[in-house]
């Protein structure tokens, strides 16, 4: 989702900017984008018997279902990171990093894959998708640049007012399990603030793809807004070509 820039229209001569009270704050988040781009997840056990998320949810309640039960999200992690004043607030930002918290070197694992795709994608030549890979390690990663350019490098947000952009996060074909949190250090009205972004309560956790010949796992696709809900496939019938994009047998 591209965000457009501010910009202050002057009418006539005698048009000022209108003045802006002293202080400010921010309230900062981070989720993943599931009901934007979809969601693919695994289960490193068997998804519960009889259990599904009830007919006509979104992805990103299907997303919360499968992340309450265990499932991880594989390969990318979609994650929309939010900026929203409560009162007017200078936001200068200063830095944008992953901090890697664990990592599994060994292969857990999985009994099914689940998604809840909406074929679309993020546009990855929008300046407001920022792509990062994982390194193999562990060190922190820097999101954007050192002096934290492009779009939330000055901006000025009005009370209620919210800017957002989007990070893409990978990690390689058969690299390890991770455990991330998002760090934004920024100059709010003049005080250096810092914010910790986690998924909820807990960590972004992101599992590697490791696909590969004879490995053919259970199939678990959500249709969101139909009322098949949960579709399941063996994982020798997967409807699915994994060079197309998704279209659930929904």
């Amino acid at each position: 989702m591209s965000v457009l820039p501010l910009v202050l229209v002057v009418l006539g001569c005698d048009a000022e900017p209108s003045p802006k009270p002293a202080g400010g704050d921010l309230v900062v988040s981070a989720a993943v984008a599931a009901n934007e781009f979809g969601v693919g997840m695994v289960f490193p056990v068997s998804p519960p018997t009889g259990d599904a998320p009830a007919p006509g949810q979104d992805c990103r309640s299907a997303y919360e279902w499968a992340r309450g039960r265990g499932a991880l999200l594989e390969d990318t992690a979609h994650v929309r990171v939010t900026l929203r004043a409560s009162r007017y607030a200078q936001v200068d930002g200063r830095a944008m990093v992953i901090r890697l918290l664990d990592r599994s070197a060994e292969f857990p694992g999985f009994a099914g894959r689940f998604s809840c795709p909406t074929g679309r994608y993020p546009d990855r030549g929008d300046p407001d998708v920022y792509e990062v890979q994982l390194p193999d390690d562990g060190s922190e990663v820097d999101v954007t640049s050192a002096d934290f350019g492009g779009p939330l490098a000055a901006v000025g947000l009005d009370a209620g007012e919210e800017r957002s952009f989007l990070v893409n996060v990978g990690v390689p074909k058969n690299g390890p399990t991770t455990r991330f949190e998002f760090v934004f250090r920024a100059d709010v009205n003049g005080v250096e603030r810092t914010y910790v972004l986690r998924d909820g309560d807990r960590p972004f956790m992101l599992m590697a793809n490791h696909g590969g010949a004879g490995f053919s796992p259970d199939q678990y696709y959500w249709c969101p807004g139909s009322s098949k809900g949960l579709v399941h496939h063996p994982g020798d019938d997967d409807p699915l070509d994994a060079e197309r994009p998704p279209a659930p047998p929904c």
